[in-house]
């Protein structure tokens, strides 16, 4: 039978919301309704090159991250509590996330985030005249992130599959200046 509106598109799976699960210091998130959740990892990298060759060099730096997140001020007992609980210098906390894959609670976990020794650098917040309602942000800094999960790890060359890292850290991507096969000294991510 012909697609009503010609549409070539095939259904290739689904993942429920519901199955995410966010934690703080080690204490479930449930009740805190936050909003949104934002965390970017970088490290610093130089890229120098030799004089009389064609020679270029990565020179890896240290990395840290930073990390948002927007909740509704309302009663839940964490959400005064985190105040106090990453604001300490001397003593950072972990904040987790953990992403379902699939649409029954068996698949929960196929992706971990662990933002490593957080710590608040920043608070705004927003109070909305038309509903009352009190916003307010939190920004982190964390100086590590494990990610588990999902296809991270995957086999050797690469074969890990859409997003995975190969044992060896290949991508499967064939040497472009030697032509040699995939798999050889080229480090990366398996698109």
């Amino acid at each position: 039978m012909a697609s009503v509106f010609a549409s070539t598109q095939t259904f290739n799976g689904g993942f429920r919301a519901d199955f995410l699960k966010f934690s703080l210091a080690g204490q479930d998130a449930r009740g805190m309704i936050v909003q949104n959740v934002q965390f970017q990892y970088n490290q610093q990298v130089s890229l120098l090159y030799e004089v009389g060759s064609e020679f270029a060099y990565y020179i890896g730096g240290r990395a840290n991250g930073n990390a948002t997140f927007a909740y509704i001020v309302g009663p839940a007992k964490l959400s005064g509590l985190l105040l106090t609980l990453f604001r300490d210098l001397c003593s950072p906390k972990d904040i987790s996330l953990s992403a379902s894959a699939g649409c029954s609670p068996g698949t929960r976990g196929a992706i971990n985030y662990e933002l490593q020794s957080a710590v608040m650098v920043g608070i705004s917040g927003t109070i909305s005249a038309e509903q009352a309602i009190i916003s307010q942000n939190l920004q982190f800094m964390f100086i590590n992130m494990d990610v588990s999960g999902g296809s991270i790890g995957g086999a050797a060359g690469g074969a890990a599959g859409i997003g995975g890292l190969g044992a060896t850290g290949n991508s499967g991507v064939g040497n472009t200046t030697t032509g040699a096969p995939g798999g050889v000294a080229r480090p990366g991510i398996n698109l």
